[in-house]
């Protein structure tokens, strides 16, 4: 093959693989063992209180809390819980009277519950996950009402969490 030809398309491979990694279109958040992939419209913002990390594209914020099994241990929660079982336990923990009901997309427990501001109604939807050395909840935050298809997006986003693997 020609010398020119061999350069061109070495350019060529290399452009395309840094069009890929740039365009891939999403961000990592990671917050101890746990990370999460979202679109690249979410940007790092100063957590509030309760959430380890926060991110938010402007209108969703989606918060990371890390409870290790020693912490949770203290307030009587077992560090033998499913996912779920663990939800079940935070669930009735939410003191708002517009708890939705405890559901599963795939192994993802999750439910909704609404909580009233100065500003107006807050919409939550927490999902749980453990790792070898803790729960994790991942809380999706909306200030308007989580419908099917806004809770279908959000799902699609809990469903790239992953466990670092050098911790598993």
């Amino acid at each position: 093959m020609n010398r020119a030809i061999r350069v061109v398309l070495a350019f060529l491979l290399i452009l395309s693989i840094f069009s890929a990694v740039a365009c891939s279109g999403e961000r990592v958040f990671e917050h101890c063992e746990l990370g999460i992939r979202l679109p690249r419209a979410f940007k790092e913002k100063e957590a509030r209180e309760g959430f380890d990390l926060e991110a938010s594209d402007g209108h969703i914020s989606v918060g990371i809390t890390r409870f290790s099994f020693d912490a949770v241990i203290k307030d009587g929660i077992l560090a033998t819980h499913t996912p779920l079982k663990f939800a079940e336990v935070y669930q009735g923990l939410i003191d708002s009277g517009t708890v939705g009901p405890l559901r599963e997309s795939g192994d993802i427990p999750y439910f909704i519950y609404r909580e009233s501001a100065a500003a107006g109604d807050i919409f939550f939807m927490p999902t749980f996950y453990r790792t070898p050395y803790a729960y994790f909840v991942i809380t999706f935050v909306s200030p308007s009402d989580i419908t099917d298809s806004v809770r279908d997006e959000l799902l699609g986003y809990a469903k790239t969490v992953f466990v670092d693997p050098k911790y598993v």
